[in-house]
C-alpha cells in the first residue's frame, strides 16, 4: 500500500506487512487512522502520518474483503468471506463482537460515522442493515437485479448508496427502508459518500468513453411537497481530460439521458429542467439500445444432440436455513457452496440441462424464522445467487412451504391452537376453515414469515389463500405449476395422518381443463405416500387425473417412480431429497442431494421426463451422480410422459 499527498502527488509512505493481497482499505475522517484487510485473513491498523503498523488483528478464517472506520477512527468493522463481521476497538485492537452476517461471505461493508450502523452485502442482490452495537439485522434492502459491488453510508447514517453489476446506483432512505432514486451509468465498481453528503461511483475505466460519464458525483435528490423529485442528478466533473458541464441536468446529456418509468407507462423527461417523477416512479438512465432478454428465449442444450429439450428445471428441497448449532451451520455453508459449484459445472460441461426455473419443495427455513431472524434472508440471498448463476431472475424461482416453514410459536394463541387441533383431528373441515375469513387469517399467521419471503422473492399469483398456480410457456410447451401447501396444519412430530389439503384447494387449482401440449407439475413438501396427508388418497387421485408430475421433499432421500392406475391416469412422482440433511451419527454417511430434470422430445418421437439426481459424497466432499437412482446404462432416470404431442412437432 502507498500513502500519497493528493496536492503534490508525492508518495509519503509505502506500507508493507500483509502476507497476501490487500483487498480493502479505510481512512478515518480526521486522517489519523488507516485500516487494511487482506487475503492473509488479517486486518492491520496503521498510523498514516508515520507509516507505522499499530496493530495486526487476527480471528477471521477467510479473506478480509472489506473494512470500515468510524469518523473518529476509534471503531473498526471488518467483513470476511468466512461469513462474519467483526467489530474492533481500533485504539487497542480488541475485538468487541463477532457477527454472523451472510452465509456466502461478506464482500462489501460500510460503517456509519458514529459507529452504530453497519451495511453489508455478499454474492447476491440485497443489502443488509445492522445495529453494530447489538448485532441485530434491522432490514434487508432489495431492488438490485445483480451482484451488489459497493455500499456506502452517509455521515449521519440515514442514507445508503449501493452500486451493483446491474449498472445501477440506488439511494436508500434508511428511516423508511425505501429507495429514493435509481441511476444507471454503466457497470459500477464502487460507491461512496463525500463529506458534503453527495456520493460518487466508479466502474471499469474502459467503460468511461462508452457512457461519456465515468466516475461522477451526483447531487442527492430531494422530495418536494407534491411528491416529485427535484434536481435528480447534477454532475460535477471528476475525471481529468473528460469535460462535463457543471450543474447540467441528466435530461440534457443526450444519449445518457434518463427516462421515467412509472407503474403505468414510461414518460420521457423534458429536454431541460428536472424530470418530474411521482412517488411511484424511479429515475432511470439507460442505453437506448439495450433491451431486456426474456428468460424464455434462453437456449437449452440436450445431453444427446438428436434430442430436443422443451423445458428444464432444478429441483431443491429441505434447505433448512438456520438449523443446528454453529458447526452444523458451517457445514451447511460448505455443502450449499459445493451445490452451487456443481450446478454450474454440470451445466457448463453439458451433463445437466440448463434450467428454465428453480423449483423448491419446502423446508426453506428451519423454524419459520422464529429461531433465527435471518433464516429467510439467508435463503433469499442463496436462491438469488443460484438463480444468477443460471442467468435466471427471481421470478424463475417457484416455492412451496414445508413443516419447518411454520411459525409454531403462533399456536400459543388459544383460538389458533384450538382451530389447528380440530382441523388435525377432522372435527373441523379444512374447506370450511379456509373459506371463513377469520379462521383463514388465523391459519395464515402460522406461515406469515414464509409468505412475506415468498411474495417478495418471486411474487407468483395466488390461486387461494394458501396455494399457488403459475401458467408459463416455453416455445410450443405450456407449463402449469401448482403449489400445494401441505404444511398448513404441521405442528409437531405427530404430523403423519393429520395434515390436509382440502377439496376446495384442488377445485381451484384444477378448475381449468388441461390444454393440448400443456404440462402440469404439482409441487408439495410432503409426498403422496407414507400417510402424511389425511386426504392423501383423494389428493393423489385428482392429481393422477389432472397432473403429469408431482415433486416433493420432506423424506430426505431422492427417488422417482411412475404411478399408474387402471383408469388410465398416470403420475410421475419425484422426490428431491434434502439439499442439506440432518447431522448424521458417526460412521453414517450424510444425505445431501438435488435433481436436474427436463422434458425431452427424443429422436424416436417420445416425450420423456429425464431426471439427473446428484448426491453429496462425504468422502470426496463434492456432488456426484446418485447411482442408486439412475439407469445402469446412462446417468439419468427416464419416464415416459402421458402428454399427447403433434406428429409435426415431433418431426420438426
Amino acid at each position: 500500500m502507498r500513502i500519497w499527498d493528493p496536492r503534490t502527488g508525492e508518495c509519503l509512505h509505502t506500507l508493507t506487512g500483509h502476507q497476501g493481497d490487500v483487498r480493502s482499505v479505510a481512512l478515518s475522517a480526521d486522517g489519523t487512522t488507516l485500516a487494511s484487510g487482506a487475503s492473509d485473513n488479517t486486518v492491520r491498523i496503521w498510523d498514516p502520518r508515520t507509516g507505522e503498523c499499530l496493530h495486526t488483528l487476527t480471528g477471521h478464517q477467510g479473506c478480509v474483503r472489506s473494512v470500515a472506520l468510524s469518523a473518529d477512527g476509534t471503531t473498526l468493522a471488518s467483513g470476511s468471506i468466512d461469513s462474519t463481521g467483526r467489530i474492533w476497538d481500533a485504539r487497542t485492537g480488541e475485538c468487541h463482537d463477532t457477527l454472523f452476517l451472510h452465509l456466502d461471505g461478506v464482500y462489501n461493508f460500510a460503517l456509519s460515522a458514529d459507529g452504530t450502523t453497519l451495511a453489508s452485502s455478499t454474492i447476491g442482490n440485497t443489502v443488509r442493515i445492522w445495529d453494530a452495537r447489538t448485532g441485530e439485522c434491522r432490514t434487508n434492502l432489495s431492488g438490485h437485479q445483480d451482484l451488489v459491488v459497493g455500499v456506502s453510508l452517509s455521515a449521519d447514517g440515514t442514507t445508503l448508496a449501493s452500486s451493483a453489476a446491474d449498472s445501477t446506483v440506488r439511494i436508500w432512505d434508511l428511516a423508511r427502508n425505501q429507495c429514493l432514486a435509481m441511476l444507471v451509468a454503466g457497470p459500477n465498481g464502487w460507491v461512496m459518500f463525500t463529506t458534503d453528503g453527495r456520493y460518487k461511483s466508479g466502474g471499469n475505466p474502459h467503460e468511461i468513453a462508452a457512457y461519456s460519464i465515468g466516475v461522477c458525483r451526483y447531487e442527492l435528490a430531494t422530495t418536494k411537497p407534491d411528491n416529485s423529485i427535484d434536481e435528480p442528478g447534477e454532475l460535477d466533473d471528476l475525471i481529468p481530460g473528460i469535460r462535463l458541464p457543471t450543474g447540467q441536468m441528466l435530461a440534457d446529456l443526450g444519449p445518457w439521458s434518463p427516462t421515467v418509468r412509472s407503474t403505468d407507462k414510461g414518460v420521457a423527461p423534458p429536454k431541460s429542467g428536472p424530470a418530474q417523477v411521482s412517488s411511484s416512479a424511479a429515475v432511470v438512465a439507460s442505453n437506448a439500445d439495450s433491451q431486456p432478454v426474456p428468460t424464455s428465449t434462453r437456449q437449452h442444450g440436450a445431453v444427446h444432440a438428436a434430442d430436443r429439450v422443451l423445458f428444464a428445471w432444478l429441483h431443491l428441497s429441505d434447505l433448512h436455513f438456520g438449523h443446528g448449532d454453529a458447526e452444523h451451520r458451517w457445514d451447511q455453508k460448505l455443502v450449499l457452496q459445493a451445490l452451487r459449484a456443481d450446478v454450474q459445472k454440470q451445466v457448463r460441461e453439458g451433463r445437466g440441462f440448463a434450467p428454465n426455473c428453480i423449483l423448491v419443495t419446502g423446508d426453506i427455513a428451519f423454524s419459520g424464522a422464529t429461531r433465527r431472524a435471518t433464516e429467510y434472508a439467508d435463503a433469499s440471498e442463496y436462491l438469488l445467487a443460484l438463480a444468477a448463476d443460471l442467468q435466471l431472475s427471481a421470478q424463475a424461482v417457484y416455492l412451496v412451504p414445508g413443516n419447518h416453514d411454520v411459525q409454531r410459536s403462533a399456536d400459543q394463541d388459544r383460538g389458533l391452537r384450538r382451530l389447528v387441533k380440530e382441523l388435525r383431528t377432522g372435527e373441523e373441515s379444512i374447506d370450511e376453515a379456509v373459506g371463513n375469513p377469520d379462521d383463514s387469517a388465523l391459519l395464515r399467521r402460522r406461515q406469515a414469515n414464509y409468505w412475506t419471503f415468498a411474495s417478495t422473492f418471486s411474487g407468483h399469483p395466488t390461486a387461494s389463500s394458501f396455494h399457488t398456480r403459475s401458467d408459463l410457456r416455453f416455445g410450443p410447451l405450456k407449463v402449469r405449476i401448482l403449489g400445494l401447501n401441505t404444511s398448513m396444519l404441521a405442528a409437531d412430530d405427530q404430523d403423519r395422518g393429520r395434515l390436509r389439503v382440502g377439496k376446495g384447494a384442488l377445485a381451484q387449482l384444477l378448475s381449468t381443463p388441461v390444454a393440448a401440449q400443456e404440462l402440469v407439475i404439482a409441487m408439495s413438501h410432503h409426498p403422496l405416500t407414507g400417510g402424511w396427508l389425511a386426504d392423501e388418497r383423494e389428493v393423489e387421485a385428482w392429481l393422477r387425473r389432472h397432473a403429469h408430475i408431482h415433486l416433493s421433499g420432506h423424506v430426505h432421500e431422492a427417488a422417482s417412480e411412475h404411478l399408474r392406475s387402471g383408469s388410465g391416469g398416470e403420475l410421475i412422482r419425484v422426490t428431491a431429497g434434502a439439499a442439506h440433511g440432518e447431522k448424521s451419527p458417526p460412521g453414517v454417511p450424510v444425505s445431501h442431494g438435488y435433481n436436474f430434470a427436463s422434458v425431452v422430445l427424443t429422436a424416436d418421437g417420445d416425450l420423456v421426463l429425464r431426471i439427473v439426481p446428484r448426491r453429496f459424497s462425504d468422502a470426496n466432499k463434492d456432488f456426484r451422480t446418485d447411482v442408486d437412482n439412475v439407469h445402469p446404462d446412462h446417468p439419468y432416470a427416464e419416464h415416459l410422459l402421458r402428454l399427447p404431442w403433434p406428429t409435426d412437432e415431433k418431426t420438426s
